[in-house]
């Protein structure tokens, strides 16, 4: 049996079963009260909602949109990883895939909300310190640079130099114990070659281990080598002009 139960103009009518509930209204009385434009509903099915719903659904099925749409995706992360390479101290890692991205920071990421308003970029913060980018699946390429040309502003990019560095050219002074009589042959064997290591000096001069390693220890000191790096050959520095 339902049970009924009124209130105002509205009557209620539960059925013992849920998935036989309606709601009856009397449409003339409610009619009385809410007129044309007073009152709207997101997911109601009036025509302009559905023709909307239509086309976006048309758009999106498009495979030439969803390539786009892929492409800006790698464009937008590719700029944001950028950022943090070039800003480590205010971010440290990109979050998320496609457009869905976000950046986790190292300063408060409220800072980083706040200064965005100014710009007219609105972004979201999040848990764990990030702030969420969810831009529209329309999104252009100029505006993807806008958003990240902001972010890069925030503060001059700190980069580590010490990875473009030249080796110094003040060269160590060997000893007589670290010279041999072959270490030039050496050198100009691992500079043609562009590597180094024990081996090939002991195979190509046909010199013992010892003596080969001793070599390449005072390649190292004088800035000719880097340093070992487990089985690979070391870098080689000086290279011999072709």
């Amino acid at each position: 049996m339902p049970v009924k139960a009124k209130c105002g103009l509205i009557h209620w009518a539960i059925p013992a079963n849920p998935d036989l509930s309606f709601i009856e209204i009397e449409i003339g009385k409610i009619n009385d009260l809410i007129h044309p434009g007073e009152h709207g509903t997101t997911f109601g099915g009036n025509p302009l909602a559905c023709a909307v719903g239509s086309k976006v659904m048309e758009i999106v099925a498009d495979d030439a949109f969803l390539d786009a749409v892929n492409r800006k995706a790698g464009l937008l992360r590719q700029k944001l990883e950028g950022l943090v390479a070039s800003h480590p101290d205010v971010f440290d890692a990109v979050r998320g895939s496609g457009l869905m991205l976000g950046l986790k920071c190292k300063v408060p990421n409220t800072d980083v909300v706040k200064a965005g308003y100014g710009e007219q970029i609105l972004t979201v913060p999040a848990a764990d310190n990030v702030i969420r980018l969810l831009p529209p699946l329309t999104i252009t390429e100029d505006e993807i640079a806008l958003v990240t040309d902001f972010l890069r502003e925030q503060r001059p990019p700190e980069y580590d130099e010490s990875v473009v560095e030249a080796p110094s050219e003040d060269k160590e002074e060997l000893s007589e114990e670290d010279y041999d009589e072959r270490y030039d042959d050496a050198v100009a064997l691992v500079t043609q070659q562009g590597q180094a290591s024990i081996s090939m000096i002991q195979r190509k001069l046909r010199v013992g281990y010892n003596r080969a390693a001793r070599m390449i220890e005072a390649m190292e000191k004088q800035g000719i080598v880097g340093p070992s790096d487990g089985v690979r050959p070391r870098e080689v520095f000086r290279r011999t002009e072709e």
